[in-house]
């Protein structure tokens, strides 16, 4: 048995017939506060929080942990129950006498095992190191010291740290059996030995799982003990760990110096101090981190309080069914407080004698549902006559041979011909409504035997009367067959003789048609002679034109086949003279000369795209320039009002320049008022007050954004224009060589350069739809 603060338990119902049998184990599982959320790979999952409700809990399969009452030391005795030292089957028979509620089998010891540091599965008990001395070893190990009594040096203080703590790994007891027995029958009464039973690789899988949580979760050198108890009522795995945590060290906050160009360079303060000051100064001063150690406690494991305890042991429960728990179909269990009081009195822990009792009538019910099963089964017989007798008659009715006998049969009344039903529903639930009033009676805490031989004997008269009605209902059915088959077998004779009347005369009328067959045959015969002289000749014909056809594919075959050849020779000659061409010098210095100009060419024409590139920037940086230049003349002037023609056409091709430059879209008023923006931001307006300067920009924005027309073929026509005077270097140079203005563009020899004219103003004085086309 474990000591105080180990027990738990989980609950097994089994449903007969609407009666439930709770067939609790006498180890106690504890579940925590749990309560649903969704999960992907299970079909329900839970929480740490309890609910406020109660939950049904519809006998699902639960995995549960327990985690005991943690310890400030473990004796040798706590140590010997889990790995079982010493234990002899007298030993097993002193703990199951010395207290009723244990439940240790002898016969099935053997099946125990534990899994040792090495990940291995050795039998129980294999570690020559007894437990309590292993745990003193790690704990010597981490350097952990309890507190001693005064009084008693050797005896361990009572407010002495918690150093070490027991887990309980289990879940429903029909899932953990299946994986440790599969469906073999197991006595768990200590009424008769299980010696013969064998171990399923389930029960292995599961622990080698749980192992692995366990030693991910608190450190695989911190699990001193796994023992899996298979010999007990519901397989469980006990394991011993001791809870550590990496904590800082304490102390006075300690300093170094750091290298500031260099920071993996760092130095003791003594260091330090030992170079020269100008060395010191290459250094900075920092605080030097805390090491970190392990350490024995089990409040950073576990909690420091109440609220943080139940946090933790809730999301181990929840580690545990997302890693371990749904591969083997065990769900989260509820708190106790969660249940119904039926299912918390079914969780009550049993002793022997009761277990006894329930067996007992277990075995009593699956005896009269066998009976029953007899009864049904007969019922089952006695149907399957009738399906019988009926699958005949419609058979009888199918083998008609006339249509009008097959109506006559369909249309038999009921009344003529009734067919006797079996009437035994009405027997069997009677029988079955006193089975269960009998099963439902509670069974007495004392004088059990009275109570189950009045229900032996209550069950068994039930029985025996239904067996003897069933009796009497089948002789009755039997005769009520009888009489029936007699009528059938009246009926279907008057008929017979009438179908044998009808086959003689379809005898006769077989004769007329056998005759009229044999002449058929003939005339059948000699249209099959016809037919094979004129398909001969069709034959004959064909043969001799598909050989025809054969000996000219033939022929072109031979032709195609002989100018393959003759290509292949050609390419052949001309591989062997390719080689030798290129086997010359002078004609790899060729190729590189081909391949040199070729790259001259390539750098040619990028040349020039670059120049008519910068030719075009040039040629807008131009137009720009003339406009504002317009622009500081119309300001200068003492004319009010708008721009004229010639000022106005310059601002526009500029305000155009600089919109494509810095692509801008004039097709919207905020691109318009961007672009004019920045062209008033890059004229000079030296020598002017500011109120003409205020004046001639209002002007500028109001002329741009009311008058000026900035439809996309007026833009184009402009831009080919540009894009026409950067395509020669000689329109460049004419372009450089004028007098600016964007009107005025003449040639070398002085005569007129068509190219960016000054727009018309629309009527009403804005600039007309379409601009001159430039050539």
């Amino acid at each position: 048995m474990l000591s105080e603060g180990f027990h738990f338990f989980v609950q097994q119902q089994e449903i007969c017939k609407g009666v439930t049998l709770s067939l609790d184990p006498p180890l106690r599982f504890c579940t925590r506060d749990l309560q649903p959320i969704k999960k992907q790979n299970s079909t329900s999952a839970y929480t740490g929080k309890a609910s406020k409700h109660k939950h049904k809990m519809e006998n699902i399969p639960r995995a549960s942990i327990h985690v005991g009452k943690p310890a400030n030391s473990f004796s040798a005795s706590e140590g010997a129950e889990p790995e079982r030292r010493g234990w002899d089957e007298e030993m097993y028979n002193y703990k199951n006498n010395s207290d009723r509620d244990n439940h240790y089998d002898f016969s099935r010891s053997k099946f125990n095992f534990e899994i040792n540091s090495k990940g291995e599965i050795v039998p129980l008990g294999s570690n020559p190191i007894p437990l309590h001395e292993r745990v003193m070893h790690r704990l010597e190990k981490l350097k952990f010291k309890p507190y001693y009594k005064k009084d008693h040096p050797e005896v361990i203080a009572d407010n002495s740290p918690n150093c070490t703590l027991t887990m309980i790994f289990s879940g429903d007891h029909d899932t953990l059996h299946r994986l440790a027995y599969g469906e073999q029958d197991v006595d768990l009464t200590l009424q008769k030995s299980n010696s013969g039973i064998t171990i399923q690789q389930g029960i292995y899988d599961w622990a080698r799982d749980t192992y692995q949580f366990v030693c991910e979760k608190y450190g695989q050198e911190n699990v001193i003990g796994f023992d899996v108890h298979l010999d007990e009522t519901t397989p469980h795995v006990q394991v011993q760990i001791i809870p550590v945590a990496k904590t800082k060290t304490r102390g006075r906050i300690g300093y170094q110096y750091q290298k500031k160009d260099n920071p993996s360079v760092v130095l003791s303060t003594a260091k330090w101090k030992k170079l020269p000051k100008e060395k010191q100064k290459e250094y900075d001063k920092v605080q030097k981190p805390r090491e970190e150690k392990e350490r024995v406690s089990y409040a950073e494991v576990f909690g420091k309080n109440k609220y943080e305890v139940r946090a933790t042991y809730s999301n181990l429960h929840t580690e545990y069914h997302d890693k371990v728990g749904y591969k083997y179909g065990l769900e989260r269990g509820f708190t106790e407080d969660e249940l119904t009081e039926e299912e918390q009195r079914g969780r009550v822990h049993k002793d022997k004698h009761v277990l006894e009792a329930e067996r007992l009538a277990k075995e009593n019910v699956a005896q009269m549902q066998a009976e029953v099963s007899a009864l049904e089964s007969k019922k089952t017989e006695i149907e399957q006559q009738t399906k019988d007798a009926e699958q005949r008659k419609d058979e009888a009715e199918k083998d008609a041979k006339a249509a009008e006998l097959f109506k006559e049969l369909a249309n038999i009344a009921e009344v003529e011909l009734p067919f006797p039903k079996f009437k035994i529903d009405e027997l069997i639930t009677n029988a079955q409504n006193t089975i269960n009033d009998e099963l439902a009676i509670p069974i007495k805490i004392m004088q059990q035997k009275e109570w189950k031989q009045e229900r032996q004997k209550n069950i068994r008269q039930a029985l025996t009367d239904l067996q003897t009605n069933l009796g009497v209902a089948k002789g009755e059915y039997t005769e009520e067959i009888k009489s029936h088959c007699k009528e059938i077998f009246k009926y279907y004779r008057e008929e017979l003789k009438k179908l044998v009347k009808e086959n003689e005369a379809l005898r006769k009328e077989n004769k007329t048609l056998s005759v009229n067959n044999s002449s058929l045959q003939k005339e059948n015969r000699q249209l099959k002679d016809k037919i094979s002289k004129i398909d001969a000749k069709a034959i004959e014909r064909l043969r001799t034109e598909k050989d025809s056809q054969i000996s000219e594919l033939k022929a072109q075959l031979s032709s195609e086949t002989q100018r393959a050849n003759t290509a292949d020779a050609n390419l052949s000659d001309l591989r062997n003279r390719w080689n030798i061409i290129w086997s010359k010098p002078e004609m790899r210095n060729c190729w590189d000369e081909i391949v040199k100009r070729e790259k001259e060419k390539q750098a040619e024409q990028e040349r020039k795209e670059r120049e008519k590139k910068e030719r075009y920037n040039a040629i807008l940086d131009s137009v720009i320039a003339d406009g504002r230049k317009a622009q500081r003349e119309f300001a200068l002037s003492t004319r009010s009002g708008s721009f004229n023609d010639n000022e106005a056409g310059r601002v526009y091709c500029a305000l155009v320049a600089l919109a494509t430059k810095d692509s801008i879209s004039l097709q919207t008023e905020s691109g318009i008022k961007n672009v004019v923006k920045r062209f008033l931001d890059g004229c000079d307006w030296s020598k002017m007050t500011e109120t003409r300067i205020m004046t001639h920009k209002a002007w500028t924005n109001d002329f741009a954004t009311n008058e000026a027309n900035f439809e996309q073929s007026n833009i184009d026509t402009i831009l080919s224009a540009v894009d026409k005077m950067s395509c020669s270097a000689e329109n460049y140079v004419s372009l450089m060589g004028s007098n600016g203005c964007a009107d005025q563009l003449t040639n070398w020899d002085g005569s007129k350069k068509p190219g960016l004219a000054a727009p018309e103003k629309k009527k009403g004085g804005g600039i007309q739809d379409n601009l001159n086309s430039a050539t």
